[in-house]
């Protein structure tokens, strides 16, 4: 994806197209939230090596929103998940549902994409694959 250019000076100037179509999208994911948060997870494995860079890049698109795009009643943050969950607590009383969330209780089935990079978090409601993965773990650990 190209990077987001706020100089209107430069030929690659982007802001207004990328700022629009963010802003949409948040606005299209917040009917799915029952909160006025919205969680936005930014990136993804390897893609994002220059960490300076990419918040800086961040920045930029966040201080643009903030600039130009006032009306839209958007206010973007960098934060963390713990940030997040303070700030939805702190917001339940406007939320648009003031109700407990809901508690998953299936398999969650492990997986690997090579020695020491083992995932968790896949979901299954397959007690039978969960169990072969744990006796195919199970039988490698023997070897």
């Amino acid at each position: 994806m190209d990077p987001f250019v706020a100089d209107t000076k430069m030929r690659e100037f982007n802001a207004q197209k990328r700022a629009i179509k963010f802003i949409d999208m948040v606005i299209n994911l917040s009917d799915h939230f029952r909160e006025n948060n919205v969680v936005i997870p930014w990136g993804c494995d390897y893609s994002w090596m220059n960490a300076r860079s990419n918040f800086q890049e961040t920045e930029t698109l966040i201080n643009y929103v903030h600039d130009y795009f006032k009306e839209q009643n958007v206010t973007i943050v960098q934060s963390t998940p713990s940030d997040y969950l303070k700030a939805i607590q702190a917001d339940k009383f406007h939320s648009k549902a003031n109700e407990s969330y809901p508690i998953f209780k299936g398999d969650m089935l492990p997986f690997s994409e090579g020695k020491g990079n083992i995932w968790t978090g896949y979901f299954s409601q397959s007690p039978h694959i969960k169990l072969l993965a744990r006796e195919a773990s199970a039988h490698m650990h023997i070897l």
